[in-house]
């Protein structure tokens, strides 16, 4: 990064915070590319989640300092833009084009687009490019901040609350009921997957993680251990909730789960169509192992290192900690209340 284009995002952050930024989501800071863009020309932004989109319409958003639960990763869909930092001194216009292509490939249904003018020259552009005050559609945003919606009639959407996406470990008949009609829906269904393929006897031996959309199942995910290694099979979303970032959540909540198990290697069968999903991950197709194919479809091997934790469960942690409910491991479980009540009596 230039010293010019250093100087320039020192306006929008301190340098800790933008390389924190960075580490989280790296497409956050582009040189553009493109006719009439110059080696210096650069986008800063912010791709912010559900919960930054509320945060930011709300005024909580530190856009000097984000939280970065407010911010995607990278090829995570956005629920919002906001234009951290724009360093164009000599063809504005130029750049706007290029950053409209980025945003196009990154949020191709569209998303509210959100910034600050800096000064008067950047609010004149930013008025010809169709941005109003934010004000007039979120009552509680900062009163600096303008914003373009993706149509009109989106106004009133975007007014309402994000809907609530969680993340969970099945631990029940029921949990895995959920599992099975979600992946009905979508192996199955789209790619008519025989019954004795899709339920293959695995699923009463693993793990799975389960994702859900203001309740509604939407997405599950599968977990197998083996001596060093875990595998992640059977990622599945509804269609109807592709437009989010279920899958993204799906599999950094499968990570976490398997690094609090004390693993360190992921293994998995990726679709071809799917490497570079995959790949945002930190996995990487095994070099000399050949492309095989079930169902009908291709598949590639692959695996990755996870990060290692110091909060992986060991010999030697709380033997009550050891029995609590799966994946709620920090959090006091029926036996440690039964421990309690003994001690009354």
């Amino acid at each position: 990064m230039t010293d010019t284009v250093g100087q320039a995002m020192g306006l929008a952050a301190d340098r800790g915070t933008i390389e924190r930024v960075l580490r989280h989501n790296p497409e956050t800071i582009r040189v553009m590319e493109g006719e009439g863009t110059n080696p210096t020309d650069l986008l800063a932004y912010l791709p912010l989640t559900a919960k930054g989109l509320d945060a930011l319409t709300n005024g909580r958003l530190d856009r000097a300092s984000p939280d970065l639960t407010h911010l995607c990763y990278a090829g995570e869909r956005p629920a919002a833009l906001y234009l951290w930092c724009v360093h164009a001194p000599r063809n504005f216009v130029s750049v706007i084009g290029a950053m409209t292509a980025h945003f196009s490939e990154i949020a191709p249904e569209g998303v509210p687009l959100f910034a600050s003018a800096a000064n008067a020259h950047a609010a004149r552009i930013f008025d010809r490019l169709g941005f109003k005050k934010g004000s007039e559609s979120f009552p509680r945003i900062a009163s600096d901040i303008l914003v373009v919606l993706p149509n009109p009639s989106d106004d009133d959407i975007i007014a309402t609350e994000p809907k609530t996406s969680t993340t969970r470990v099945g631990r029940t008949i029921e949990d895995v009921m959920r599992v099975f009609s979600i992946r009905a829906a979508t192996y199955m269904s789209e790619q008519s997957c025989p019954y004795d393929e899709e339920f293959d006897g695995n699923d009463f031996c693993a793990a799975h993680i389960i994702g859900e959309i203001d309740g509604e199942p939407a997405g599950c995910i599968r977990i197998r251990f083996f001596a060093d290694f875990v595998k992640f099979e059977r990622l599945a979303v509804r269609p109807e909730f592709r437009n989010s970032s279920m899958a993204f959540r799906l599999v950094r909540a499968a990570i976490e789960y398997a690094r609090r198990k004390g693993f360190h290697t992921v293994y998995g069968h990726a679709r071809a169509d799917l490497i570079s999903f995959w790949q945002r991950f930190g996995f990487k197709a095994i070099a000399d192992r050949p492309a095989f194919a079930f169902s009908g479809v291709p598949y590639v091997e692959m695996a990755g290192e996870i990060p290692r934790t110091n909060r992986a469960l060991h010999i030697g942690d709380p033997p009550l900690q050891l029995i609590r409910p799966e994946g709620l491991w920090d959090v006091p479980g029926p036996l440690d209340g039964g421990r309690l009540r003994r001690a009354a009596a």
